[in-house]
């Protein structure tokens, strides 16, 4: 695979653009039946005996891709110069990502265009000078800020997209950001061979570049034992008859083999109309609106018929696993700690990850609804 390929998700199966972008707890029952609820399930346990295992989930913008090419030459652009084909998105200069940037659309850019593109071009030597000579291939993140973030009331204060961050100035990172010109957070490196693996920022030179550190929970939460029970009992109950309705072999000679997809697409719908209740009641009505063939449409209901009771158990543990995940988010969103973000004035961000992307905590009521309607 050549690199620039890793950006083209869009051309992907629904499935593996989720596993791409760390999937939410929920979903990996839809994906993985009972083993990927029982997965989500010790995932929301382990985290009471381990929070430092628990990271803000940066709500950075833009998506930067900087690094060295082969020849040891800086390169920072972005996810759509980065894959382009008909032009040399590879910008070596400040100047060359300005005018890349500038000239897109219809190449008359309006005065937030403008103070967005000289922007990217004043940190270019920033996040050059994080590059050491020697390294070779690109880090993949989102930028946090292009100048150092003032202070509002003892706290360092800036707002990349939706959410707005409050960190302590006094706090290891807040001292870190005051050192700092621009700050991002990096996902991947990506290698000159196609290869693809989690970013170590410790390759990187710390100076005006702040690659923002992993900020973690700073108290364990606690898991609601009353939704956390139930959810246990209910895949105890359904998970081998859950199984058969994602059986891979099943829904292969059903020709349904995207079925998990199709549930994912479900979810994203309600979850843009802010509508999670009755996942499993409102199912067909949903797929009888949707783009899916009329004639597969009746393939699946005829499949999830035969296991009604257990495709009413699936929604169900998905639910119970929300419930008891956006619970954990309000204790975590509610600690006293470094980093507080914001939504709309209220305490909560984007959420937080698990481990080294193992899953992600993301209220689908708040953010991620925000972040799909904003898609629009």
């Amino acid at each position: 695979m050549r690199f620039r390929e890793l950006i083209t998700e869009n051309k992907k199966p629904l499935h593996e653009r989720a596993e791409a972008r760390i999937q939410h707890l929920e979903d990996m029952v839809i994906f993985g039946g009972s083993k990927g609820a029982r997965k989500a399930l010790d995932t929301l346990e382990q985290m009471e005996s381990n929070p430092k295992s628990i990271t803000v989930k940066w709500d950075g913008s833009p998506a930067v891709i900087f690094g060295r090419d082969a020849r040891g030459e800086f390169v920072l652009t972005d996810k759509a110069g980065f894959s382009a084909k008909k032009y040399d998105g590879m910008t070596k200069s400040a100047q060359g990502l300005m005018s890349m940037l500038g000239n897109r659309g219809d190449g008359n850019p309006d005065e937030g265009r403008k103070a967005f593109i000289q922007n990217m071009g004043n940190v270019f030597k920033v996040f050059e000078s994080a590059v050491p000579d020697n390294f070779r291939g690109y880090m993949w993140g989102d930028l946090l800020y292009y100048k150092t973030p003032q202070v509002d009331e003892g706290d360092f204060v800036f707002q990349p997209q939706k959410v707005m961050y409050r960190v302590k100035t006094e706090s290891d990172i807040g001292k870190r950001i005051a050192r700092s010109t621009a700050g991002v957070v990096v996902h991947y490196m990506l290698g000159l061979d196609g290869s693809r693996e989690v970013a170590d920022a410790k390759m990187l030179n710390e100076g005006a570049l702040l690659v923002m550190p992993p900020v973690t929970a700073q108290q364990p939460p606690k898991i609601d034992r009353s939704i956390f029970t139930k959810a246990e009992s209910m895949l105890q109950k359904h998970g081998s008859n859950i199984d058969k309705i994602l059986d891979p072999n099943t829904l292969t000679s059903l020709k349904l083999k995207d079925l998990s997809d199709i549930f994912y697409a479900y979810i994203n719908f309600k979850t843009k109309t802010r509508s999670l209740d009755n996942l499993a009641k409102e199912f067909v009505d949903w797929l009888t609106g949707s783009k899916v063939s009329g004639v597969k449409q009746e393939r699946i209901k005829q499949h999830i018929g035969s296991e009604a009771v257990a495709f009413q158990g699936m929604w169900d543990i998905v639910t119970s696993i929300m419930q008891a995940k956006n619970d954990v988010i309000a204790q975590l969103d509610n600690q006293d700690a470094d980093v507080e973000a914001y939504l709309d004035g209220q305490r909560g961000g984007e959420g937080y990850v698990i481990g080294k992307g193992d899953a992600k905590l993301v209220n689908r009521s708040g953010f991620s609804a925000a972040n799909l309607n904003k898609q629009k």
